[in-house]
């Protein structure tokens, strides 16, 4: 999972096995700024997600930006956390194979 730097609740959800609050600061992905992850979806990510990646705002604007640009899709922050995460460097497992954004 990807998340942003600015709002982890659920990279923290994870690191303590249940929903804690975190404080919300402004982010480029507001639609993934939540205080509190909900019981509900923890329970559903807990067993399915390796680990939660946090990603710089920095990137997630580089990411927004390249959709635009290259692949021609408009999309909000929280849209790009996951190519942001690739982009910097943050999923090293995907180094050297191809994949298309």
């Amino acid at each position: 999972g990807a998340e942003t730097e600015k709002c982890p609740s659920m990279d923290y959800a994870m690191k303590h096995d249940e929903p804690v609050s975190v404080e919300i600061r402004s982010t480029l992905a507001d639609g993934l700024a939540v205080p509190t992850v909900g019981y509900n979806a923890f329970a559903t990510v807990k067993d399915c997600v390796d680990r939660m990646i946090t990603v710089n705002e920095d990137w997630i604007a580089r990411a927004i930006l390249r959709l635009i640009e290259q692949e021609k899709y408009v999309v909000e922050g929280g849209g790009a956390v996951g190519v942001a995460a690739i982009m910097a460097g943050l999923v090293p497992e995907l180094s050297g194979k191809k994949f298309v954004f």
